[in-house]
Protein backbone atom coordinates (compact mmCIF):
# COMPACT_ATOMS: atom_id res chain seq x y z
CA UNK A 1 0.00 0.00 0.00
CA UNK A 2 3.09 2.42 1.00
CA UNK A 3 4.66 1.79 -2.20
CA UNK A 4 1.30 2.27 -4.05
CA UNK A 5 0.90 5.78 -2.54
CA UNK A 6 4.98 6.22 -3.29
CA UNK A 7 4.19 5.53 -7.09
CA UNK A 8 0.99 7.46 -7.50
CA UNK A 9 3.23 10.67 -5.76
CA UNK A 10 6.37 10.06 -8.31
CA UNK A 11 4.01 10.04 -11.23
CA UNK A 12 2.04 12.70 -10.10
CA UNK A 13 5.47 14.55 -9.14
CA UNK A 14 6.39 13.57 -13.13
CA UNK A 15 3.50 15.02 -14.78
CA UNK A 16 3.87 18.46 -12.82
CA UNK A 17 7.62 18.50 -13.77
CA UNK A 18 6.77 17.80 -17.03
CA UNK A 19 3.80 20.25 -17.50
CA UNK A 20 6.15 22.80 -15.76
CA UNK A 21 8.99 22.20 -18.77
CA UNK A 22 6.86 22.36 -21.37
CA UNK A 23 5.45 25.93 -20.05
CA UNK A 24 9.26 27.18 -19.64
CA UNK A 25 9.70 25.76 -22.91
CA UNK A 26 7.02 27.53 -24.23
CA UNK A 27 7.33 30.29 -22.65
CA UNK A 28 10.99 30.50 -23.96
CA UNK A 29 9.80 31.32 -27.45
CA UNK A 30 12.82 28.89 -28.73
CA UNK A 31 12.67 26.65 -31.64
CA UNK A 32 13.97 23.72 -32.87
CA UNK A 33 16.01 23.95 -36.02
CA UNK A 34 15.71 21.26 -38.20
CA UNK A 35 19.08 21.50 -39.46
CA UNK A 36 20.37 20.74 -35.83
CA UNK A 37 17.85 18.94 -34.27
CA UNK A 38 20.07 17.38 -31.34
CA UNK A 39 21.35 20.06 -30.76
CA UNK A 40 18.96 22.75 -30.84
CA UNK A 41 16.66 20.58 -28.95
CA UNK A 42 19.04 19.48 -26.33
CA UNK A 43 19.61 22.78 -25.91
CA UNK A 44 16.18 23.66 -25.40
CA UNK A 45 15.39 21.53 -23.10
CA UNK A 46 18.87 21.67 -21.25
CA UNK A 47 17.38 25.82 -20.77
CA UNK A 48 13.95 24.34 -19.42
CA UNK A 49 15.42 21.77 -17.34
CA UNK A 50 17.45 23.97 -15.30
CA UNK A 51 15.16 26.98 -15.51
CA UNK A 52 12.43 24.86 -13.61
CA UNK A 53 15.15 23.49 -11.40
CA UNK A 54 15.97 27.37 -10.39
CA UNK A 55 12.17 27.41 -9.67
CA UNK A 56 11.66 24.73 -7.65
CA UNK A 57 14.73 25.69 -5.07
CA UNK A 58 13.86 29.62 -5.08
CA UNK A 59 10.31 27.88 -3.77
CA UNK A 60 12.46 25.63 -1.42
CA UNK A 61 11.56 22.36 -2.91
CA UNK A 62 13.58 19.88 -4.45
CA UNK A 63 13.17 17.43 -6.99
CA UNK A 64 14.49 14.21 -7.27
CA UNK A 65 17.35 13.90 -10.26
CA UNK A 66 15.32 10.86 -11.64
CA UNK A 67 12.00 13.06 -12.32
CA UNK A 68 13.95 15.91 -13.61
CA UNK A 69 15.94 13.39 -15.98
CA UNK A 70 12.43 11.83 -17.19
CA UNK A 71 11.28 14.56 -17.90
CA UNK A 72 14.25 15.57 -20.19
CA UNK A 73 13.31 12.10 -21.99
CA UNK A 74 9.58 12.38 -22.35
CA UNK A 75 9.97 16.80 -23.77
CA UNK A 76 12.44 15.71 -26.05
CA UNK A 77 9.87 11.88 -27.18
CA UNK A 78 7.02 14.43 -27.43
CA UNK A 79 9.04 17.00 -29.61
CA UNK A 80 10.57 14.20 -31.81
CA UNK A 81 7.27 13.27 -32.33
CA UNK A 82 6.20 16.02 -33.86
CA UNK A 83 8.93 15.37 -36.87
CA UNK A 84 8.44 13.01 -39.96
CA UNK A 85 11.50 11.25 -38.33
CA UNK A 86 11.74 7.07 -39.64
CA UNK A 87 11.39 4.76 -36.60
CA UNK A 88 14.83 3.51 -37.32
CA UNK A 89 16.60 6.35 -36.66
CA UNK A 90 14.04 7.41 -33.54
CA UNK A 91 16.17 5.81 -30.93
CA UNK A 92 19.32 7.17 -32.00
CA UNK A 93 18.12 10.95 -32.40
CA UNK A 94 16.41 10.68 -28.61
CA UNK A 95 20.09 9.33 -27.10
CA UNK A 96 21.90 12.23 -28.82
CA UNK A 97 19.41 14.77 -27.65
CA UNK A 98 19.64 13.70 -24.15
CA UNK A 99 23.40 13.53 -24.20
CA UNK A 100 23.01 17.13 -25.05
CA UNK A 101 20.70 18.81 -22.88
CA UNK A 102 22.30 16.93 -19.80
CA UNK A 103 25.86 18.19 -20.82
CA UNK A 104 24.24 21.66 -21.12
CA UNK A 105 22.36 21.52 -18.15
CA UNK A 106 25.11 20.20 -15.90
CA UNK A 107 27.48 22.83 -17.28
CA UNK A 108 24.43 25.30 -16.53
CA UNK A 109 24.23 24.33 -13.01
CA UNK A 110 27.42 23.71 -11.77
CA UNK A 111 27.05 26.65 -9.78
CA UNK A 112 23.17 25.94 -8.39
CA UNK A 113 23.68 22.24 -7.47
CA UNK A 114 25.33 20.69 -4.72
CA UNK A 115 28.27 18.40 -5.45
CA UNK A 116 26.15 15.95 -4.10
CA UNK A 117 23.29 16.61 -6.43
CA UNK A 118 25.28 16.97 -9.60
CA UNK A 119 26.83 13.12 -8.71
CA UNK A 120 23.34 12.17 -8.42
CA UNK A 121 22.48 13.69 -12.03
CA UNK A 122 25.20 12.36 -13.33
CA UNK A 123 24.14 8.67 -12.18
CA UNK A 124 21.04 8.61 -13.67
CA UNK A 125 22.27 10.39 -16.49
CA UNK A 126 24.63 7.54 -17.07
CA UNK A 127 21.86 5.08 -16.34
CA UNK A 128 19.77 6.61 -18.50
CA UNK A 129 22.00 6.96 -21.21
CA UNK A 130 22.88 3.18 -21.02
CA UNK A 131 19.24 2.11 -21.35
CA UNK A 132 18.35 4.05 -24.34
CA UNK A 133 21.76 1.64 -25.44
CA UNK A 134 20.55 -0.94 -24.88
CA UNK A 135 17.55 -2.08 -26.96
CA UNK A 136 19.68 -2.52 -30.06
CA UNK A 137 22.62 -4.14 -27.71
CA UNK A 138 20.17 -7.10 -25.44
CA UNK A 139 18.83 -9.46 -28.07
CA UNK A 140 22.17 -10.74 -28.59
CA UNK A 141 23.31 -10.42 -25.22
CA UNK A 142 19.94 -12.18 -24.17
CA UNK A 143 20.47 -14.65 -26.62
CA UNK A 144 23.12 -16.39 -25.49
CA UNK A 145 22.24 -17.34 -22.00
CA UNK A 146 19.62 -18.85 -23.81
CA UNK A 147 21.31 -20.86 -26.29
CA UNK A 148 23.40 -22.26 -23.37
CA UNK A 149 20.87 -23.62 -21.18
Amino acid sequence: MLNKMQQNGQAQMQETFNRIMQKSIQQSGAQVDPNDVPGSLGGIIAFAMSATVEEAKKHKKQVPAQIVIQSAVDIAQQALAQFNIPEEQMDELLSQIFEVAMQQFLAMSQQSLSPEELAKYEQFMQMVSQGMQQPNEQPPQQQAPMGGM
